[in-house]
């Protein structure tokens, strides 16, 4: 007993001390999350950052797909995820931290050709084949409706759904207005050949950091007292701000 006494004094003199190393997942969702040369960076990232930098803690940011992000941070104590929503089905496997944006609109995309595709509700779409990433907001808010597997396809990322879109192997997938838009033109598709066909999940989840549930209640102390200090201080709004004034 003593000495895990003197083992928890030890740890937490460490964090106290910003040595304990935070593990940091995410993806590549752009304008949230994404690589620029060589630098991870986003809206979010730099919330991130910036919260953690506050908090003293000396973090290790590790860039995933997100079905791996995802694992790692439900089964890995001292884990930091972001950008996640927040929803029932994920509400008791994090501890939450935010909201650090608010939620975007988000579609069902098709190619403007596909006039045969006509969605007045979310359930018309379970005649069609959507693709998705794995364990995404997505992907759990559509089962919760009551779709299949057999009618989603499970990608790797967001550019494999717009391609097989493209190929005609899918005939829908969802995405947020913003994320999408720059998807598509990274990867020099038309103007006008991929089309929002139904908006959906209006406005039900917000985007938040969120830490394992088996983390360190000293670390997720610091970490949310040094949120709370940076929304506070108009720093989230300022950070958001620069990234829609950008070019």
């Amino acid at each position: 007993m003593k000495n895990l006494f003197i083992i928890s004094l030890l740890f937490l003199s460490s964090l106290l001390s910003g040595q304990v190393a935070l593990q940091v997942v995410t993806e590549e969702w752009e304008p949230y999350n994404f690589t620029e040369n060589g630098e991870l960076t986003g809206i979010s990232t730099e919330i991130v950052k910036t919260t953690i930098e506050r908090a003293g803690l000396t973090p290790i940011f590790n860039v995933y797909p997100w079905s791996r992000a995802y694992y790692k941070a439900i089964n890995t104590p001292d884990t930091l995820i972001y950008t996640i929503y927040r929803n029932e089905e994920r509400e008791n496997k994090f501890f939450w931290i935010g909201p650090i944006n608010s939620a975007p609109r988000h579609f069902l995309y098709k190619l403007k050709s596909r006039d045969d595709i006509n969605l007045s509700t979310v359930q018309d779409a379970r005649n069609y084949t959507i693709g998705l990433l794995a364990n995404n907001y997505a992907h759990q808010k559509l089962l919760e409706e009551g779709f299949h597997e057999t009618n989603l396809v499970i990608n790797r990322s967001a550019d494999l759904s717009i391609q097989m879109l493209l190929a005609g192997r899918i005939d829908l997938f969802p995405g947020d207005q913003i994320a999408t838009s720059l998807e598509l033109k990274k990867l020099n598709i038309p103007e006008g050949t991929i089309v929002p066909e139904l908006q959906i999940f209006e406005t039900e989840a917000m985007a938040y950091m969120a830490l394992n549930r088996q983390s360190s209640p000293v670390l997720i102390e610091r970490i949310t007292r040094a949120f709370e200090e940076v929304r506070a201080e108009g720093l989230i709004e300022e950070i958001t701000a620069q990234y829609n004034s950008s070019p």
